[in-house]
């Protein structure tokens, strides 16, 4: 399920789409900013990530970010690695992402019952489906 269609297809936006691609790689990685595997990374500096980069590999999208969080500027990455700027940007706004602090869920205070899941509401008086 490489295919860039495919991949779309599962997403609407591009970032949506990039973190549901590479969790479906079947490599053990949960996305980008969302794997520990990535703290490998951290370890090298940015000549040697900008070298790796440069070579089209599963890892490379990875690396990318990793230059991106740091800082490294667009411009070396784009040349060493061939990226379109537009991708660039789409990484680096999930690498943002981190810098934001862990997401909370929405509450349900204020919502109608049955929105909240107590049961009482509308789906409650509802019969069951017959089997």
């Amino acid at each position: 399920m490489q295919s860039v269609g495919e991949v779309m297809a599962i997403g609407r936006t591009f970032p949506e789409s990039l973190q549901k691609g590479m969790r479906s790689l079947e490599n053990g990685r949960l996305g980008l900013n969302a794997d520990p595997a990535e703290e490998a990374l951290d370890d090298l500096d940015d000549d040697a990530l900008l070298a790796a980069a440069a070579i089209a590999t599963p890892a490379r999208i990875s690396q990318l970010e990793v230059l991106l969080r740091r800082g490294v500027p667009l411009e070396p990455g784009d040349e060493a690695t061939r990226v379109d700027p537009w991708f660039l940007d789409q990484i680096l706004a999930i690498s943002e992402e981190r810098l934001t602090g862990p997401v909370s869920l929405p509450s349900v205070e204020g919502c109608p019952a049955w929105v909240a899941g107590t049961g009482d509401g509308p789906s409650s008086s509802a019969s069951p489906m017959p089997s």
